[in-house]
C-alpha cells in the first residue's frame, strides 16, 4: 500500500499503470510560520481552476538555505510527476504532511529542523499514475509565493504566481474510454462533450485524438467551459497570400510596378 503523489487525498497502489517514486518520512509541524504559508496557500488556491474542480493537486515547499537566511517557495501544483521523480530524487531532504487532506510535499538543500519534526516511523511510499488527464495550459499551471525567514521572522519578496485563468483539460482518446470516465474527469456536462468549437457534433473523437476543454474562470469564480478544436489551441500562422485566390502582377511600360489582388 502507498500514497499516490497526483491526489490530494489519500490513494493506494492501484496497479502496472503506477510507478514509484520514493519512500518518503512524515513531517510534523514545528514553527508557527508554517500555517501562515498553508493559508496563503488556501487563499491562492482559491483562483485555481483545478482546485475550484476538486481535481488533484499538492502544495509543493522547496526550502534553500542561504548563509543566515532560509528562502521558502511553497506553491500549488498539479502534475503527472515525471518532474517530481527528479526533484525529489535530488533534495537533501524531503517529506510530506497533511494539511487539511491536502497532500504536502517538502523539499530542502539542508537541514529542516526549524520548521518540522520527521516521524521516520511513518515513512510511506509515493507513487505516481502514468497517463492520468490533468488540467494544464500552453505553460505549466500552477501558484506560487516566495518568502524571506531570517532571525525568527518571515518576510515576503513580493514574488506571487497566480494559476492560469484560461487553462484546458487535454486527453487522448484511449481504447477503453467511455463518456462516463470523460464526464468525470474533465468534470464538464454531456451538453458540452456534444459540441466543438460551437457545433453539434454528439460524438467523442476516435482513439488517437483529443478532447480538449477549454476552461475560463470568471470574476465571480464560475468555471465555464467549451469543447474545442485542436486548431482552435493551436492555430497555424498562415502567410499572407495564403488568403488570397489571385495574386496578378502589374506592369507599366515594361516596368513591374506591384500586384493585383
Amino acid at each position: 500500500m502507498g500514497i499516490l503523489l497526483n491526489g490530494f487525498m489519500l490513494y493506494s497502489q492501484t496497479g502496472d499503470n503506477d510507478k514509484l517514486v520514493l519512500k518518503l518520512p512524515e513531517y510534523e509541524i514545528k514553527n508557527p510560520v508554517i500555517y501562515s504559508l498553508l493559508d496563503s496557500l488556501d487563499m491562492l488556491s482559491e483562483e485555481c481552476i483545478f482546485c475550484l474542480l476538486n481535481k488533484p493537486y499538492f502544495y509543493d515547499f522547496y526550502l534553500i538555505k542561504k548563509d543566515s537566511t532560509i528562502e521558502i517557495s511553497v506553491g500549488i501544483k498539479q502534475d503527472n510527476c515525471t518532474f517530481w521523480e527528479f526533484n525529489l530524487k535530488t533534495a537533501k531532504k524531503r517529506g510530506f504532511f497533511y494539511h487539511n487532506d491536502i497532500l504536502v510535499i517538502v523539499r530542502s538543500n539542508s537541514s529542516v529542523d526549524h520548521f518540522f519534526v520527521s516521524n521516520n516511523n511513518s515513512s510511506k511510499d509515493f507513487y505516481y499514475q502514468k497517463n492520468v488527464p490533468i488540467i494544464g495550459c500552453k505553460i505549466p499551471d500552477y501558484a506560487s509565493l516566495s518568502y524571506q525567514y531570517l532571525e525568527g521572522e518571515l518576510y515576503k519578496k513580493g514574488i506571487t504566481r497566480k494559476c492560469s485563468k484560461e487553462p484546458y483539460f487535454y486527453r487522448k482518446i484511449q481504447e477503453g474510454d467511455t463518456w462516463e470516465f470523460l464526464l468525470d474527469e474533465c468534470k464538464c456536462t454531456e451538453e458540452i462533450l456534444d459540441y466543438v468549437d460551437g457545433k453539434y457534433v454528439g460524438e467523442l473523437p476516435k482513439v488517437g485524438d483529443e478532447l480538449i476543454i477549454e476552461y475560463n474562470l470568471t470574476d465571480n469564480k464560475e468555471v465555464t467551459m467549451n469543447r474545442i478544436s485542436h486548431e482552435t489551441m493551436y492555430p497555424v500562422k498562415k502567410p499572407f497570400f495564403y488568403y488570397h485566390n489571385r495574386i496578378t502582377p502589374i506592369y507599366q511600360n515594361g516596368f513591374y510596378i506591384g500586384i493585383l489582388f
